[in-house]
């Protein structure tokens, strides 16, 4: 099992201002209650400014995103997408069909400004059904496999969740 935590706290009023091409979508809610995430995006709404930031994010993958993304990721049979445009934030990694950001995180994602802000995030992320799941670059380089199973069966539960809700 990865050395995983999955942070989220209760935050003030965030707003973002994003860009989108989507049929249906709602902001966080300013109190940090949840949403809906029953809705269906046809796209998810983003920050346009991103882009170029996005574009070279790509380019410039650090060691342990490439080795997840090409040793795993890249050819997992769910569509998976790197450097994901959602909202204001770049997500490493995303998964639509299961509604899943996947962050590896560095040594400054430990600071406590940094901590917060990752926390921020994930809760503004969550209230609009995605989940998160975080790992150490430590947990790509000494359990990778333990890393990939996790994912795997994160994605796998997600997308049963979803065809449940869905049946309903």
């Amino acid at each position: 099992m990865p050395l995983l935590e999955e942070r989220g706290i209760a935050c003030g009023g965030v707003v973002a201002i994003f860009h989108h091409h989507s049929v249906a979508f709602a902001t966080a809610p300013l109190d940090g209650s949840q949403l809906n995430t029953n809705m269906k995006y046809e796209h998810l709404p983003y920050n346009k400014n991103l882009k170029s930031n996005a574009r070279d994010l790509r380019k410039s993958m650090t060691k342990q995103e490439r080795h997840l993304w090409y040793d795993f990721l890249k050819t997992y049979p769910v569509r998976i997408y790197r450097q994901k445009i959602v909202l204001n934030y770049i997500l490493d990694f995303y998964c639509h069909s299961a509604k899943l950001g996947i962050e590896l995180d560095g040594s400054q994602h430990y600071e406590d400004d940094t901590n917060l802000k990752d926390n921020q995030r994930t809760l503004i992320l969550n209230n609009q059904g995605i989940k998160i799941i975080r790992f150490s670059n430590l947990d790509i380089d000494k359990n990778f496999n333990g890393v990939c199973e996790y994912i795997h069966n994160t994605i796998q539960n997600r997308l049963k969740e979803k065809l449940q809700w869905e049946n309903i």
